[in-house]
């Protein structure tokens, strides 16, 4: 949160102060602007100091005072901002609201100032221990340089082991460590010295020994190397003694968690090999009670990709969410007979949670070592044992619940050696994590939600619903199928419910309503499994995952709203290489990439349109709320505008508002425009059935384009507004009935916009567009837009609109919608011209019954759809379409698909929606089996009316 808050507040400086031209006239002088800078540039060094643990917790105390400093901070300059905003008409009061204003600012900026010093005093600290851990990784490579690879002295191999791994404690003790007390800070300088000290005393004995070889002193420098080793380890067990007190007193004095949480539990002097330490892994799979239902195709998947392909090692990831199923899969495949036969070795390990890089090696490898019962020799390596278990073996290994690409980094390197149609399968939530142990993406396995026929036979399993089969359980059958409705699919969730509900020995009834009710707003599931998956996520990802509690549970949300309220809320870090919303784009992958939000539909290019947010993980975002005061709202958005209306609240206060979306304009929205400067997005949208009934256009003030912010307005089809006057260089997207006659300033003052939306209607007043009433509405000089990438026009009945003989659409167009636009043959060949054209939607668009597709037209063209009342004649040469994949017609009366589409390599479907003609699906198949013959295609779907009806 403190990076957020800190990232936020940046965002009011810059947009209030520190543009061009500022808003604000108590600024314009340079005494005031300078102290401003440099106030941003103090919140800037606050970021760069918490960058710097951006893979560890900071300072708590100190990371909650940046936090609590920004948010009261902001708070206080959009007060006194709104103060004097709302004052300016006022002159008397004015010169005071502007003292209070400069008054905020200068103390908020001698506090960053004072908060700045002190993370400096911790900046020194961190530069010291990443000094001190970097001494004990080079005193490691020399130890293992002087002893193991290129000995100069004989020394016990299990020594050597034992002393590496105490020393790696002691680095994980800097690595993990917040210093507060004075005692952590004490070891950490007296590490600090002994790392120093011991690097320079092995570089220089063991020098001195391996240069006197064939000399006299030889055998004494030996032995002084030796006993110098000796010093070192047990330097390194007196270091790790006093960790392990600290960290026993720390616990009794109930301060804070000790520094190393796994220390209690390792010798500080020799590895002991004799046997587990904690049944984290073992031979054999866990035990579970549950029973895995349906996965069947999962189960199969996997055997075919375990038993496929000899000669090289496979990784093959589990992705799911938590609670989906991925170790009871695993464990499935694990113990099913072929794969027990299949395997001459065969490892379960589940990785800990209280992560020790040299611990989890040493049980992974001792649990190799056990499973194939091999004798455990002195002097030799856990490595070297492990090399003998499996070498010339085919082995199976499962890695359940990986987390975290330095797991793989840490472990990955004992297997490569071993390849022979071995095998690992692993489980993760983590996208990354599977990408990174496995580059194949043909490997991955994503896990799915149960459907409601599979949830429902999970829970049956469980519960025993053969005792309330009786006519009097009817409405109690009713409630069970309710609950097993709001686990939406997520296994974990039906089996816990199930199984409470089956225990439950008096009034089942009751105990049903509250289990339907507290999954509804609470949830069943472990709650510090999933704070342990929150505290996980970066600042930056928190408040984003948090703010998806706005939308209803079990709703699909909208990526475009999503990020655009992300952008409105300050969560989005600005760069000068990225845009805002692709910037949001990438913190909504990686929350997908967690398995924290899921994807419910995408675009013809893969980009993800809609998500959603699982009920368990909703819970989590439902149980923080952030308030803010009413005047210093950002989003203004999801509330009904008679609502508005209605309830006294003085909108014109709003001055802060970036974000506002209303389902229809009234007058009191007038001032909310026209004098907020920070304003980015504006909607006001209808219901689409409204724009069919004839309703008039509103035209909306021209004041609306006054925020310098605005990056997307979309008015649909029931408003306009005159074009600015000025150029808008943030606007990105727009949606409105336009103007009878584009002009070539109508676009120049859109130099950056990427997506236009122009609703063509017949009832604009000539007042309000510059000149006569008319039908006609001439569509030019569209190759202004340089930079658009999607253009939709839907044109009305009875308006006309006709496109100039050489007209030329924007050169980087990738998706274009027509609707009604009556497009001429030498139209449709000026579009199949466009070379970056991937997408293109018609709908009662043609001026005639044939259509002609030219040759080599639409050469990049990926998706194309159809729907016309008037088309009957398709016709295309062999070369035009060459990188169609989906076509999708609703048309009438067509009689037939291009049979030149049979050579197209690229088509993967061809979906018929209310195509009356039967030719046509003879034309379809036709085009199937000329697909087949030629390439060999497969998954080849013909689809009519949603059904497949073939298939190869």
């Amino acid at each position: 949160m403190a990076y957020v808050a800190l990232t936020s507040l940046m965002a009011t400086l810059e947009l209030q102060f520190l543009q061009p031209n500022p808003r604000l006239s108590l600024l314009h002088d340079d005494d005031e602007e300078a102290p401003i800078k440099s106030f941003f540039q103090n919140l800037s060094s606050l970021q760069e100091f918490l960058d710097i643990f951006q893979f560890r917790s900071a300072p708590r105390d100190l990371e909650t005072k940046i936090r609590d400093f920004a948010l009261e901070t902001e708070d206080n300059i959009e007060i006194q901002l709104s103060n004097f905003l709302l004052l300016s008409k006022h002159t008397p009061h004015q010169e005071e609201a502007s003292q209070k204003l400069c008054q905020t600012l200068r103390e908020a900026s001698q506090n960053a100032a004072e908060l700045l010093n002190i993370t400096n005093i911790e900046k020194d600290g961190e530069t010291q221990r990443k000094i001190t851990c970097d001494a004990l990784t080079s005193l490691i490579r020399e130890i293992r340089v002087d002893f193991v690879v290129h000995p100069v002295i004989h020394i016990p191999a299990s020594m050597i082991e034992s002393l590496i791994e105490n020393i790696s404690s002691l680095r994980e003790f800097l690595e993990i460590s917040n210093f507060h007390g004075a005692a952590v800070k004490d070891l950490a300088t007296k590490i600090r010295d002994f790392a120093f000290k011991a690097k320079e005393d092995m570089e220089k004995q063991s020098w001195e020994v391996r240069y006197s070889r064939f000399t006299d002193k030889h055998k004494k420098l030996s032995k002084k190397l030796l006993k110098a080793l000796q010093q070192v380890a047990e330097n390194t067990g007196e270091l790790l003694d006093r960790i392990r007190n600290t960290s026993n007193k720390a616990d009794e004095a109930n301060e804070t968690r000790p520094p190393i949480p796994w220390l209690n539990h390792n010798s500080s002097q020799s590895v002991n090999i004799k046997g587990g330490d904690n049944g984290s892994s073992s031979r054999c799979s866990p035990r579970f009670e549950d029973r895995m239902v349906g996965r069947q195709n999962d189960v199969t998947t996997i055997k075919d990709q375990l038993f496929s392909g000899f000669g090289g090692l496979k990784v093959i990831p589990i992705i799911g969410m938590l609670g989906i199923g991925k170790t009871t899969l695993a464990r499935t495949i694990f113990e099913d007979q072929l794969v027990q036969l299949h395997f001459d070795v065969k490892i379960w390990f589940t990785m800990p949670r209280k992560y020790n890089k040299i611990q989890i090696l040493r049980d992974l490898l001792r649990s190799i070592a056990l499973a194939e019962q091999h004798e455990v020799k002195e002097g030799r390596t856990l490595v070297e044992m492990m090399e003998e278990c499996l070498i010339d073996r085919r082995y199976l290994i499962v890695l359940d619940d990986i987390w975290s690409t330095q797991h793989w980094d840490d472990i990955k390197y004992v297997f490569h050696r071993y390849v022979e149609g071995s095998r690992i399968l692993l489980t993760t939530r983590f996208n990354d994590v599977a990408d990174y142990a496995c580059t194949l993406k043909g490997n991955h396995h994503v896990m799915s939600l149960l459907d409601p026929n599979e949830s429902w036979e999970l829970f049956c399993n469980i519960f025993p619903l053969e005792r309330y089969r009786a006519p009097r359980f009817e409405s109690f059958r009713s409630h069970l199928s309710n609950v097993v409705e709001k686990c939406e699919g997520l296994p974990q969730v039906i089996v816990t419910a199930a199984k409470r509900i089956s225990e439950c020995k008096n009034n089942i009834q009751h105990e049903l309503k509250k289990m339907e009710k507290e999954i509804e707003l609470l949830g069943i599931l472990d709650y510090s499994a999933l704070a342990l998956i929150y505290n996980q996520l970066p600042e930056y990802l928190k408040v984003c995952f948090l703010y998806l509690g706005i939308f209803p549970k079990r709703s699909e949300i909208q990526v475009k709203t999503l990020l655009r309220l992300w952008v409105a809320e300050g969560f989005v870090k600005p760069s000068r290489n990225k845009g805002l919303e692709k910037i949001a784009y990438c913190y909504l992958k990686d929350l997908i990439d967690r398995s924290l939000v899921l994807i419910s539909s995408r675009t013809f290019d893969g980009k993800i349109k809609t998500c959603k947010v699982h009920s368990v993980m909703h819970n989590i975002c439902e149980n923080s709320e952030i308030l803010v005061p009413f005047k210093l709202l950002r989003v203004l958005a999801f509330v009904p505008s008679p609502f508005l209306q209605r309830v006294p609240m003085h909108l014109e206060n709003l001055v802060f508002l970036r974000y506002l979306s209303v389902t229809q304009w009234f007058e009191g929205l007038n001032d909310v425009v026209s004098t907020n400067l920070n304003l980015q997005t504006l909607v006001v949208c209808g219901s689409d059935s409204e724009s069919q009934l004839g309703v008039p256009t509103l035209h909306l003030p021209s004041t609306i384009w006054e925020s310098p912010q605005l990056r997307h307005i979309e008015l649909g089809a029931l408003h306009t507004v005159d074009p600015p006057s000025v150029v808008k260089k943030n606007l990105q997207t727009l949606s409105w009935v336009g103007p009878t006659h584009y002009r070539k300033g109508v676009y120049s003052n859109f130099p950056n916009i990427k997506k236009l939306k122009i609703f063509c209607k017949e009832n604009l007043e000539s007042s309000h567009i510059g000149g006569s009433s008319s039908k006609h509405i001439i569509l030019d000089n569209l190759d202004y837009l340089a930079r658009l990438k999607s253009l939709t026009i839907s044109v009305s009945v009875g308006c006309i609109i006709t496109f100039p003989e050489r007209c030329a659409f924007p050169p980087q167009l990738k998706k274009l919608s027509l609707s009604g636009t009556n497009l001429s043959g030498w139209d449709l060949t000026v579009i199949g011209s466009l070379k970056r054209l991937e997408v293109l939607k018609m709908e009662n668009a043609f001026q005639e019954e044939v259509w002609r597709a030219v040759e080599g037209g639409f050469y990049g063209l990926k998706y194309l759809v159809l729907k016309d009342k008037k088309l009957k004649r398709f016709e295309a040469y062999t070369d035009a379409f060459p990188c169609l994949e989906h076509l999708v017609l609703r048309c009438y009366y067509l009689e037939e698909i291009p049979s030149s589409f049979g050579e197209i390599f690229c088509l993967k479907s061809i979906e018929l929606d209310r195509c009356s003609r039967p030719s046509i699906v003879t034309s379809a198949k036709d085009i199937q089996e000329k697909l087949n013959k030629n390439f060999g295609k497969e998954n080849f779907e013909v689809r009519s009316s949603g059904l497949i009806i073939l298939c190869y």
